[in-house]
């Protein structure tokens, strides 16, 4: 099982509601307990980026901000990584040169 973090869960949850759910459909598309659903969502409903009207949550505009910056970030991380990953194999390059 691959961990995920705080970041990437709660916008697996806001990317759920993006059309209105109920608390078992986000359950089951972020892949979640309800245990650990019930934590998040208070998260999301505190920070506003989700609300909640009846029984189902909808994404807020806060939450769209949210979404927008998260994929501006998890873009840019990944490209950092490959460029990181990139100097590795060539610094392990120059090290076999030497050897």
């Amino acid at each position: 099982m691959k961990y995920r973090d705080k970041l990437k869960i709660i916008a697996t949850i806001i990317k759920a509601v993006e059309t209105e759910s109920k608390k078992t459909h986000i359950m089951y598309r972020a892949n979640l307990s309800s245990k650990m659903l019930k934590k998040y969502l208070q998260i999301l409903l505190n920070s506003g980026l989700i609300s909640k009207i009846n029984k189902r949550y909808e994404i807020t505009k806060t939450g769209q901000v949210f979404l927008e910056r998260y994929d501006e970030f998890t873009d840019k991380n990944y490209r950092i990584e490959d460029k990181i990953n990139d100097l590795s194999l060539r610094k392990d390059l120059l090290e076999k040169m030497i050897t």
